[in-house]
């Protein structure tokens, strides 16, 4: 697999998308979620903020995790086998102060689906 470093040095969420997946253009879809550590809406570090995807799209070949307010919002981005079960679970950092987590995931010649959630975090974690 190679290094989307451009994706990784983008400074917005769109300069983000472009790169890595070359399109912006996104749609909701409730069979694609996350949850956000608990409580879910307030994080008091954000050094390690857990992260839960779970989704009934199928053939989902990406999923990145973006952080609007991070000073390079591409947190993380992987290819998906068929081999790989959801639900994924991590823990990301996240920049102090208000901020939208973003799921993203796409399949092959399908569009991309996005998800968002807001955190408040009040110690950042040096994102």
């Amino acid at each position: 697999a190679h290094w989307p470093k451009d994706a990784f040095t983008a400074e917005t969420v769109e300069d983000v998308l472009l790169a890595l997946l070359g399109r912006t253009e996104t749609t909701e879809d409730h069979m694609l979620n996350f949850s956000v550590g608990k409580p879910p809406v307030h994080a008091v570090d954000g050094q390690s903020v857990p992260v839960e995807i779970y989704s009934e799209l199928e053939n989902i070949e990406r999923l990145a995790i973006l952080v609007d307010n991070n000073p390079f919002p591409l947190v993380m981005s992987f290819e998906l086998s068929r081999n790989v079960l959801l639900p994924f679970k991590t823990r990301i950092k996240v920049a102090e102060g208000e901020s939208k987590i973003i799921v993203v995931a796409s399949s092959a010649g399908g569009p991309l689906y996005m998800i968002t959630h807001d955190i408040k975090v009040d110690t950042g974690g040096n994102a």
